[in-house]
């Protein structure tokens, strides 16, 4: 009896210590949207001309919410990539080096920054 007692209650504390972090984690501190979409624009072609209507109707989508649109482009004659994040009514641009959005490993970059 005495050693049933003894395992339950070190299952118990081992499981309580465990499960109650002290602080939030850094990943956690993080989140602040509720979605978050991710667009993946490879618009080195014809459809170069659709870009911007898209962005717009993007950022229309989202005015007054908490979520968050991330875009990654690249247009026909552009010589770099960029990221488009459309917050809050508001559109933070950043150049991306290299511009070649047919390269996997592009696209994978782009889902690990995100």
């Amino acid at each position: 009896m005495k050693r049933r007692n003894f395992c339950r209650y070190l299952i118990l504390g081992g499981t309580t210590t465990l499960a109650i972090p002290n602080k939030p984690s850094q990943a956690q501190a993080k989140l602040r949207h509720k979605w978050v979409v991710l667009y993946w624009m490879p618009y080195d072609n014809d459809l170069s001309l659709f870009g911007e209507p898209i962005i717009e109707m993007l950022a229309r989508g989202i005015t007054d919410s908490d979520n968050a649109v991330v875009v990654q482009s690249d247009y026909k004659g552009d010589h770099h990539m960029r990221r488009r994040l459309l917050v809050n009514n508001k559109t933070k641009e950043l150049f991306v080096t290299g511009e070649d959005s047919s390269d996997v490993s592009a696209f994978s970059a782009y889902l690990e920054w995100a």
